[in-house]
């Protein structure tokens, strides 16, 4: 597992050519530059009325928010392998600039997964619906790409997958089952993973089963595959990297990067604590 700090750009360019297998990435969705508040507040609604404390988020403020997604997609480009995949996550502020920067760097668009979240985080203001749902860009950048038919079926009853996932949540092991189903599409119903939220605070954290779902179906189960992840936050995907070696007997390389050192401790501190 290499974690390195350092900038999303400045890490690509030392990355080898033609070396990612998979990269999945969730890039700041850039709302503090548009009107938007991010909110650090507490799971429970009544905290959260006392004192929630709306703020405008250094880490999520791009000024050329465009540009900056072709730049870091444009050197991603020449590191992935000829099949190799990209995930990117996003919301409404940022997945039409990731969309257009992705076309313009004749990325194919594979699919676009959305994510819905049974306990999204509540609209206190009213004005508007609760943003439940996010959106995760499935793409390559040739006329190919790996898709892992074996693992696709398995969570849909030796069906292939459709673009419709649905993922049930084992409580009591705060792991996600692979459970039979007839619609699973584009869709992915899952909840926030709040008790990890609270150990390891992010402002954008993923639940390691959206992660382990994404790779999964688009890794090769051999030894010396390689994930990235450049905005690698708390470190979700190495978790989920190390689940899956473990899962398939396989030796993955996973490389981990951010900007922001309080992050690139967390998320050793939390690779140490899974083992």
């Amino acid at each position: 597992m290499n974690v390195i700090h350092d900038d999303c750009i400045n890490a690509l360019q030392k990355q080898e050519n033609n070396s990612i297998d998979v990269c999945f990435i969730d890039p700041p969705y850039n709302t503090g530059n548009n009107t938007n508040k991010a909110i650090a507040y507490d799971r429970n609604e009544d905290y959260i009325k006392k004192n929630w404390k709306p703020f405008y988020s250094d880490w999520d403020t791009i000024p050329d928010y465009e540009q900056w997604c072709i730049s870091w997609l444009g050197e991603l480009r020449d590191k992935l392998k000829e099949d190799a995949t990209v995930f990117i996550c996003g919301s409404l502020h940022n997945i039409p600039d990731v969309a257009y920067a992705l076309r313009k760097l004749d990325y194919y668009t594979i699919q676009w997964v959305q994510w819905c979240i049974p306990n999204a985080f509540p609209n206190l203001s009213m004005t508007k619906m609760i943003n439940a749902n996010q959106t995760i860009i499935w793409a390559r950048k040739d006329k190919k790409h790996y898709y892992d038919k074996v693992a696709a079926k398995a969570y849909n009853n030796d069906k292939n997958l459709r673009d419709y996932w649905l993922l049930h949540q084992d409580h009591k092991k705060g792991r996600i089952v692979k459970r039979p189903s007839r619609y699973l599409k584009d869709f992915w119903l899952m909840n926030n993973d709040t008790t990890a939220g609270k150990l390891w605070k992010h402002p954008s954290k993923k639940p390691v089963a959206l992660v382990e779902r994404a790779l999964d179906i688009a890794l090769r189960k051999e030894d010396g595959v390689h994930v990235l992840d450049f905005f690698a936050g708390s470190g979700t995907t190495g978790i989920a990297v190390k689940e899956l070696a473990a899962q398939y007997n396989i030796n993955i390389e996973c490389t981990l990067v951010d900007n922001k050192q309080e992050y690139i401790d967390m998320m050793k501190r939390r690779l140490d604590d899974s083992k």
